[in-house]
Parts: structure tokens; sequence; C-alpha cells
């Protein structure tokens, strides 16, 4: 078995995670995420650096594409199958959502006529 060039490798993710992203942006367009509680209600997010609020529905995110992946990583989860859990391993990619703030930039100049 012939190893991918490390060059190629980046590549090859990047097309993956393209076409992982149509798959969810079509997903969401469709209707499929609806009834997700977590996605379909508002949420709210503040700015960390000017403190102001903003009520964001992650669900219109998905569908308008305005999103990104973070790396992918290996977590360990508890299963709860059964009268006992147990521990399993779960690779998970984060979906990362960037929001904007409006032109929110109000004057501190007087408006007032100089006479």
């Amino acid at each position: 078995m012939t190893k991918m060039p490390e060059h190629q490798k980046g590549g090859q993710e990047d097309k993956e995670l393209s076409r992982f992203k149509e798959a969810v942006i079509e997903k969401a367009r469709k209707g499929i995420f609806n009834n997700n509680p977590l996605l379909s209600t508002p949420h709210v997010v503040a700015c960390q650096k000017c403190k102001h609020v903003e009520h964001v529905v992650y669900l219109d995110y998905l569908r308008s594409g305005d999103f990104e992946f973070g790396k992918t990583e290996q977590v360990e989860i508890v299963d709860m199958q059964g009268p006992i859990g147990f521990l399993d391993m779960e690779k998970i990619t984060p979906i990362i959502l960037k929001c904007y703030l409006q032109d929110m930039w109000v004057s501190n100049q007087d408006t007032t006529s100089k006479r």
C-alpha cells in the first residue's frame, strides 16, 4: 500500500469537508434539523469586546452556509445504553458559527449647529 504525499492530504481533507458542508446545508434547507431545539431556538450571543448582545438561531447559519468546521478530535463519552454505562470514544467535528456586529458606531460629536 502506498502512502499519500503530505502535500496532497490537505487537499483531500478540504474536498471532504466541502462535501460535508454542502450536505449539512442541504439537510438544513430541507428542514431535517427543524425539530432540533438546540438548533431552532434563539440563543443569546454577546460580543466579548463591546458586550453588545444579539439573538441568533443556529439553524439560520446552517441554512445560509455561514459556518466553518473546526479540527476533528477524538473525545471520550459515556454511553448509557442498558442498565449500566460504559466509556466509549467518538470523533467529533465542531461547527463554528461566526457572528458579525452590524455597524453600531454612534458619533460622540455634538450635532447642534455652531453659531
